[in-house]
């Protein structure tokens, strides 16, 4: 009899201490409000606040003409989507094993990307920690903000974990547009071929009608009897220019812009406002022996290293500009 008493109440005694230990601080079971970190609507989302260890903080801001990145420069469309994408779609796939939560809550600690969003008003939409991807790269480790149960979260149509989107660099976040101009605001077209000048002029809006004037008249210079749809045509083509890659920062960038550009470009607006470009051969830069000396050498030319008046610097292929730079004599019958 004894035998059979002592082992029941045995079991009794452990399932007494199980009932009154499993709710204690030590408990992860699953709580629905520690997922709440997805923003439903995208279009709530105002600002991203995104901090990683070792790397400046990133600031991404709507405004009415797209995303800032750090309030200052145009943010990519392209990943400014891919980051809302996983802001509002991403989706639980499973519930790490309780035996891998130490090591998951020591990775997270170490490497955790903190994201923040925020509505237009400043209230902060969610809160949260992006962790490393799982093992096999089938999902990412989150946490919210003060929450101790980690999650691996997916993004539905896109195969892997998705922390790469949190990592990218400054530049890799800097939009590659260099401009985005309606040609019926401009004013007026500065083109100044520094090593050709014969051949640089400028483009004046006046009224309805466009005229060109040499930037340097000589005594060669006959005036151009004007053609006005060539020039409105020349005039539409300043249109949307996207760049091949960012330079900014570069080594040996900064040398390259203190020597004398092949061209100068300004375009003013009708608010008053000016885009600025200064353009360099790369061929000019790499080979000692290439030297573009007038227009015409700018067939042979792939691209060119582009300096913006705000600062940064771009490559650009000649594909995109063969256009923009014409000679003087282009305008004429």
């Amino acid at each position: 009899m004894l035998k059979t008493i002592l082992p029941l109440l045995l079991l009794i005694l452990l399932g007494g201490i199980y009932f009154y230990t499993k709710d204690d601080a030590q408990d992860t079971s699953i709580k629905i409000e520690d997922r709440d970190f997805i923003v439903a609507d995208r279009e709530m989302i105002d600002i991203i606040v995104i901090k990683r260890p070792g790397y400046p903080q990133i600031h991404l801001s709507k405004s009415k003409n797209g995303w800032l990145l750090n309030q200052r420069n145009r943010a990519s469309d392209h990943v400014v989507k891919n980051l809302l994408t996983v802001l509002t779609k991403m989706k639980l796939d499973y519930i790490p094993p309780k035996a891998t939560y130490s090591n998951i809550m020591k990775d997270i600690d170490e490497l955790g990307i903190d994201v923040t969003t925020y509505d237009k008003d400043g209230n902060v939409l969610s809160d949260f920690i992006v962790g490393k991807n799982n093992n096999v790269e089938s999902g990412t480790y989150c946490l919210k903000k003060g929450a101790k149960q980690p999650y691996v979260m997916i993004l539905p149509a896109v195969s892997g974990g998705f922390r790469n989107y949190f990592t990218l660099r400054n530049i890799d976040l800097k939009d590659k547009i260099i401009f985005d101009i309606n040609s019926d605001d401009i004013v007026k077209i500065t083109m100044d071929y520094k090593k050709n000048r014969v051949n640089s002029f400028v483009v004046s809006k006046k009224g309805s009608q466009y005229e060109v004037n040499p930037i340097v008249p000589s005594a060669t210079y006959t005036e151009l009897n004007q053609n006005q749809n060539i020039i409105s045509a020349y005039v539409k083509s300043f249109k949307k220019l996207g760049a091949e890659s960012i330079m900014t920062g570069r080594p040996g960038i900064d040398s390259i812009s203190r020597t004398i550009p092949f061209i100068e470009l300004a375009v003013d607006m009708e608010d008053g406002s000016q885009e600025g470009f200064s353009f360099y051969p790369v061929t000019d830069h790499l080979d000692e022996g290439a030297t573009v000396r007038t227009v015409a050498d700018l067939k042979q030319i792939d691209r060119y290293y582009m300096f913006s008046t705000d600062g940064e610097c771009y490559t650009v292929q000649h594909r995109l500009l063969k256009n923009l730079f014409k000679p003087i004599s282009y305008f004429g019958l």
